[in-house]
């Protein structure tokens, strides 16, 4: 069922929601879908989002980094991001917290604290929050690879 509340769209769970931020951001996110094998955008920012969440010092993030430029919206792109319920609900909190001007700006902030001060490989390589879809999903959990066992004859062991 497809929900339609405050221009957000509620779908299992997630919400859509389009925010404006900095080309370089938009860059730098498209550039861990493929070293990282995320599969779209929203997937990639969720990652960031968690690691924030899970691993910073928020208030490093949302007053330290504070953007410093201005250009306004023609240097922003739009783009579509599709967030966890949970994860809008937090940065509305953070907005209000730190006296951000909007989700937008708190995208744009977080955004510039994971290219500027994390390292990609803990922010998108590692597994915080499985799916879903449950133990049969191959993608979330990959079969491991069973171990090689080698020949009695091989080895030189009879």
């Amino acid at each position: 069922l497809l929900f339609i509340f405050i221009g957000l769209y509620i779908i299992m769970g997630k919400v859509e929601t389009i925010w404006y931020i900095e080309p370089h951001q938009r860059a730098w996110l498209k550039e861990s879908l493929v070293k990282y094998h995320i599969p779209e955008i929203g997937k990639a920012m969720r990652c960031l989002i968690n690691y924030i969440m899970q691993e910073s010092n928020i208030d490093d993030v949302f007053l330290k980094n504070r953007c410093k430029s201005h250009h306004g919206p023609p240097g922003k792109v739009e783009q579509l991001f599709t967030l966890e319920t949970e994860q809008l609900s937090w940065i509305k909190e953070m907005v209000t917290k730190f006296k951000v001007a909007d989700e937008g700006k708190a995208a744009r902030i977080m955004l510039e604290y994971g290219v500027v001060e994390t390292d990609p490989e803990a922010v998108f390589g590692v597994i915080r929050k499985q799916c879903n879809h449950g133990p049969w999903c191959t993608k979330c959990h990959p079969k491991p690879t069973p171990a090689k066992k080698e020949s009695p004859i091989a080895s030189g062991v009879f």
